[in-house]
Parts: C-alpha cells; sequence; structure tokens
C-alpha cells in the first residue's frame, strides 16, 4: 500500500511540475479610447524552446489589432526565425513564431509574443485563450501550457463583468437550447 501511494504521489508530482503557466503583462490593463497598449505574453520559467503559437479571440469593436512582434526571447537567440500573425476572423488572431536553425532554441524566462491593440470605443473586451502551445528543441509539443484569460478596459469602462449564473436544474439548461 505505501509503494502505491509514494507512485501516486510521485506521478502527481511529476504532473504538477510539468505544467507551464504563460501569462499576459500587463494584466487587466485600462486604456483610453484611441490610446495604444502594447500586451506581452511572458513565460516566467527556465524552460528551453522552438516555437510559440497562440490563438486570441477578443472584441474588435472595443480594441483594434495595430501590429504585432515575436518576443524578445527570440530575438535574442540570434538564430533564423520564421514568424507570422493573422487575423483569421475580425476579432480573433493566430500567431506563431519557430526557430529554424536545426542546432538553436529560445531559454525562457522571457517575452514570447508581443501585440498592439488600440482603443477604439469605451467598454471591456476579454482576450480569450484558445490556443496556447509550445514546442521543445526537438519540435515535440509541451505538455501542459497554459494562458489564462485577460481583459482590456477602454475610456471609462471599469471592474470585471459579473459572470452569467448558470441554470438551476438540468431542465432550465434544455429549455435554454429548445
Amino acid at each position: 500500500m505505501r509503494t502505491l501511494t509514494f507512485a501516486i504521489l510521485m506521478i502527481l508530482t511529476v504532473a504538477a511540475a510539468s505544467a507551464v503557466e504563460l501569462r499576459f503583462e500587463p494584466f487587466n490593463a485600462q486604456i483610453a479610447v484611441d490610446e495604444e497598449l502594447t500586451i506581452s505574453i511572458m513565460l516566467d520559467e527556465s524552460l528551453d524552446i522552438r516555437t510559440a503559437e497562440f490563438t486570441v479571440s477578443y472584441d474588435s469593436l472595443v480594441i483594434g489589432s495595430e501590429d504585432w512582434a515575436s518576443g524578445q526571447i527570440f530575438l535574442d537567440t540570434g538564430c533564423m526565425l520564421w514568424a507570422a500573425f493573422e487575423e483569421d476572423l475580425p476579432g480573433c488572431w493566430h500567431g506563431f513564431t519557430v526557430i529554424l536553425d536545426a542546432y538553436c532554441h529560445a531559454t525562457g524566462p522571457g517575452e514570447l509574443f508581443s501585440w498592439t491593440v488600440r482603443g477604439l470605443a469605451d467598454g471591456y473586451t476579454r482576450l480569450a485563450v484558445s490556443q496556447a502551445r509550445l514546442f521543445d528543441p526537438d519540435g515535440a509539443l509541451i505538455e501542459g501550457v497554459s494562458l489564462p484569460d485577460t481583459y482590456v478596459f477602454v475610456g471609462t469602462a471599469t471592474g470585471l463583468p459579473e459572470p452569467e449564473p448558470l441554470p438551476a436544474s438540468w431542465s432550465d439548461l434544455r429549455a435554454l437550447y429548445r
């Protein structure tokens, strides 16, 4: 029984240690209408990577996408990079940076990606992350990478929005989809 308990604890410890949590900098920012803000995606751990890839959605009536760049962590390598940023739909972008040199990689901590936005109208928007992926120097996906959502408040908008209440029962939930 002790061996089983020890094995479970070791598995949980390794699983917890392998999680990589990225963050937006600044977090929950406030800007004025027509003001620009550069938002970075940051890695706070010492980690070797070859590729970073992200997909983020936002309210394109509140902020507009102005510019983007590979993060300093990639630029400091001196390696040949392939980077792209595309707005698949209004209010949704996909961006990535890949190191093309076979024997080169970036090492954290540092900035992975930067995105400059402009405030368009009073309000707020959630930067909702649908994809945050990192790949190691061999090109293998690093499991357990997460990037929590953040908000950008424009103009006089303040405070986080109230979450919508969940229906009280299954029948209430079914009624929403009829």
